[in-house]
């Protein structure tokens, strides 16, 4: 063995452990706090500090081969990394995708918000749910009948007292409340568009 490689490997090895137990560290206190706020911006560093650790590792496998004389092991671990990379960064793409493109969120969260919407006191019914994600929140925009009768304070009351309702659930952001007058007054009903 060339003494120059040593001196090189060893310095080399040290940086990687480091490395690895820095980036566990920091793997699992970014997936705690990413599932403690619903975070997927979180989720995907604590995925990218992992894959950081599987890479310093064929990396220090590279490097350890090669203090013994298996210098092409190096070049194989190099090959390997940058395949994982491709591949994590892939599985990170698809995974965030809807929320980067503001996807409706899913039908058992659309029902939450119609309920909450209903539940209201005044509210006689609600149409025109819309809803999208923007990042890992939700934005809401609902349309709520109110009775025609009611003065503009006591109809402005109510949508405000809907939007609170909305915004009071875990995921939802903002929630923007449109108010038509109606001639009904029965409880609430939800209309399909």
């Amino acid at each position: 063995m060339e003494p120059h490689v040593h001196k090189i490997g060893i310095p080399a090895i040290i940086t990687l452990l480091i490395s690895i137990g820095m980036k566990l560290i920091m793997s699992n206190y970014f997936k705690k706090v990413s599932i403690k706020i619903n975070s997927p911006a979180l989720l995907a560093s604590s995925i990218d500090s992992r894959n950081d650790v599987c890479i310093s590792a064929t990396a220090l496998v590279g490097v350890g081969c090669g203090l013994f004389g298996y210098a092409q092991m190096d070049d194989i671990a190099a090959t390997l990394i940058s395949f994982w990379i491709i591949y994590s960064g892939y599985k990170i793409g698809v995974q965030n995708i809807d929320y980067l493109m503001g996807r409706q969120p899913e039908t058992s969260i659309m029902e939450e918000i119609k309920r909450e919407a209903c539940a209201v006191a005044g509210v006689v019914g609600i149409h025109d749910v819309r809803a999208h994600y923007v990042g890992n929140y939700i934005h809401v925009e609902i349309h709520i009948s109110l009775d025609q009768g009611l003065t503009l304070t006591k109809a402005h009351t109510i949508g405000k007292n809907v939007q609170r309702a909305v915004e009071s659930l875990e995921s939802i952001h903002k929630a923007f409340v449109h108010i038509d007058p109606t001639e009904m007054t029965h409880d609430c009903k939800v209309s399909t568009p």
